[in-house]
């Protein structure tokens, strides 16, 4: 028996043959057809390259959640907190999948406890905003941290500089903090000096050195205040670098030198340099202390270089261990540098 394409005599079925082939043919370009048609050309430096279209779907794994606060805004006292669950709308979301943000986190913070989430504030007033978010769903809550007293202050330096005939406000630190500082109780004990007004600033009247007080629950904060023409600033040498400081502590095992940088303002431009500057070293107990210039290593304008000389007698009492370099220009503007154990 012969073959499909081939006869008894060898020889090939012509017709049988040519049809298959065609056959082949056909299939194959159909085949072909239905890829180029699922492919978008491309072109690009002169040639067409071709790339697979892909269909995609997108599924609303969330369609009917809600998410949000209840409320716009809110208000707690310093130190206290609120279940957040009781101020927000949640269907069909668990609220630890919630993501939460405090945009000032000095004011506010978010724990845990058992089914419980807690929005706390803390020992500040403040306002600042929480946002929430959840699959693309998101809500903002404004929250005000509020005290009704103020349970403690203090003045957060030690000296103060005040202008000839400017107002000046100070920097005073407050439990909460952030407080109203206009109504804490100041008083200057020289009112020849400077004077208190009503929102509790700094009105310099005549160049001079006062004291201010702090009162508050019972207990009084003093500080210095200087009523300048000219401000003067000391920096004491750290290192390689000059920091500024009001009071500088030495190794009590320490006698030796320090090096300090003192620079002023001429604001009535009276040509003042460092032959203008003048030194009073207050001693206490055991110290020694003495001011030698030594303008080399420093050449900015109104920007002098000075080595202070400490000697200390170890026998005393470590209390006594301190001095006060005081700087001041003829104006009658002055600092001055506390140097102590």
């Amino acid at each position: 028996m012969g073959n499909f394409f081939v006869n008894k005599d060898g020889t090939i079925k012509v017709l049988r043959a040519t049809i298959a082939v065609m056959l082949v043919l056909f299939v194959a370009i159909f085949i072909v057809a239905i890829l180029l048609g699922s492919k978008d050309d491309l072109t690009a430096g002169g040639g067409t390259t071709t790339t697979q279209k892909i269909e995609t779907t997108t599924i609303d794994l969330c369609r009917d959640c809600e998410m949000e606060f209840t409320q716009k805004s809110v208000t707690l006292n310093v130190d206290d907190s609120i279940d957040l669950k009781e101020i927000m709308k949640l269907e069909k979301v668990n609220i630890r999948n919630v993501k939460l943000s405090i945009e000032d986190t000095s004011l506010l913070e978010i724990t845990a406890s058992g089914d419980t989430l807690l929005l706390s504030s803390k020992d500040k007033i403040g306002t600042t905003n929480v946002t929430a978010t959840y699959e693309g769903l998101e809500s903002t809550l404004k929250v005000s941290v509020q005290s009704d007293e103020i349970r403690g202050a203090a003045f957060s330096q030690d000296i103060y500089y005040v202008y000839l005939g400017e107002t000046s406000s100070l920097d005073i630190t407050t439990e909460p903090e952030g407080m109203d500082v206009s109504l804490l109780d100041l008083a200057i004990d020289n009112t020849d000096i400077a004077e208190v007004n009503s929102q509790n600033a700094i009105i310099g009247k005549n160049i001079g050195e006062t004291t201010i007080r702090l009162n508050c629950n019972n207990t009084t904060d003093v500080a210095t205040l200087y009523v300048v023409k000219n401000r003067i600033e000391i920096k004491v040498k750290n290192g390689t670098l000059y920091e500024v400081m009001e009071n500088y502590k030495y190794q009590s095992n320490y006698a030796g030198g320090i090096d300090i940088s003192i620079s002023f303002e001429d604001r009535d431009k009276q040509g003042y340099t460092n032959e203008d500057l003048k030194f009073d070293v207050i001693n206490a107990g055991s110290m020694n202390a003495s001011v030698n210039y030594d303008g080399k290593n420093i050449s900015s304008d109104n920007l002098y270089n000075y080595h202070i000389a400490i000697n200390v007698d170890m026998s005393k009492e470590a209390l006594e261990n301190y001095s006060i370099i005081e700087v001041s220009l003829p104006d009658g503007s002055k600092t001055r540098l506390r140097i102590e154990k």
